[in-house]
């Protein structure tokens, strides 16, 4: 049987590093394409249809961050996997929040990096419609909406997608943060907090019947309370 090769676009500046990973893709199966710096890889994308991108963020010309800002702002949903040097939750959290499905920070496995390619698409392919109250949540756009819409990033999808899946239990931190970031094992409770605290901003603006309760221990889905 002959199956397609799933088609990655790399942005990487560093070209001994940019060829071996090109290499170890390719021989894993993988059809990759690469660019040297961000702006190179925004004219790539606009002109071809990759199943995910992983984007330097440090890179000449135009960040990973910026191309991948314009990208989503143009309507390119493409999943994107930043490489990022800086262990920083904040610079992490920010690239997330421009639409990144995941991020790896160098130097980084082989392996590890094929884990979170493979998953990326993965999670992108099983893309549903759940709701909620009169909350709709598309998995696959990220996009949230009730009396208002509203673009959430790619682990506020992932997120909210469980919480309406056990609406109304409560779940233990420890139990979603093995869910949700099942690939990243430095999540902690505090980052998880933080993203439900997101969440509860932008249910409260979209005219949401929805709120998250937490106490930093567990957390529940649960209908607002008529006034």
């Amino acid at each position: 049987m002959n199956h397609t090769r799933k088609k990655l676009l790399l942005a990487e500046d560093e070209q001994l590093l940019s060829e071996a990973i090109r290499e170890m893709l390719e021989f894993k199966g993988f059809s990759v394409s690469c660019a040297e710096n961000g702006s190179d890889a925004l004219s790539m994308v606009r002109e071809t249809r990759y199943d995910c991108m992983l984007l330097d963020i440090m890179m000449p010309v135009m960040s990973g961050t910026e191309a991948l800002k314009r990208m989503r702002e143009e309507g390119i949903h493409t999943p994107a996997i930043l490489l990022t040097a800086r262990d920083d939750i904040d610079d992490k959290v920010a690239g997330l929040d421009l639409g990144a499905d995941d991020y790896i920070t160098k130097p980084f496995s082989f392996d590890e990096l094929i884990a979170r390619i493979n998953s990326v698409i993965r999670r992108r392919s099983g893309a549903v419609i759940l709701s909620a109250g009169c909350v709709r949540l598309d998995t696959l756009e990220g996009e949230l909406s009730a009396k208002h819409s509203i673009r959430l990033g790619p682990k506020e999808t992932d997120l909210m997608r469980y919480l309406i899946q056990n609406m109304n239990r409560d779940i233990d931190f420890s139990l979603v943060m093995d869910q949700i970031w099942e690939d990243d094992p430095d999540t902690d409770k505090e980052k998880l907090s933080l993203y439900i605290s997101y969440l509860n901003d932008k249910l409260a603006s979209i005219n949401a019947d929805l709120h998250i309760l937490s106490d930093h221990q567990s957390c529940r889905l649960t209908e607002l309370e008529s006034a």
